[in-house]
């Protein structure tokens, strides 16, 4: 059986496929499945709340990323 490791980022750290991203107002966590556009403006996330949806946000929105720690 295998543990998770989770380490906090900056916000200004590349993001990349299966990240963990916190939004606020409410807060919700996900994790990154996808991207749009040339510069990554725009993450498209499935939340825990609802995993069957995907949903496109911008970058600005993120106040938390936390990526896997390979222990």
């Amino acid at each position: 059986m295998s543990n998770e490791y989770w380490s906090n980022l900056s916000l200004n750290t590349p993001y990349k496929y299966g990240d963990r991203i916190t939004i606020g107002a409410p807060e919700r966590k996900g994790t990154v499945t996808g991207f749009i556009g040339k510069k990554r403006e725009t993450i498209i996330v499935q939340f825990e709340d609802n995993p069957g949806q995907s949903v496109s946000i911008k970058k600005d929105q993120v106040i938390e990323l936390a990526r896997k720690d390979n222990r």
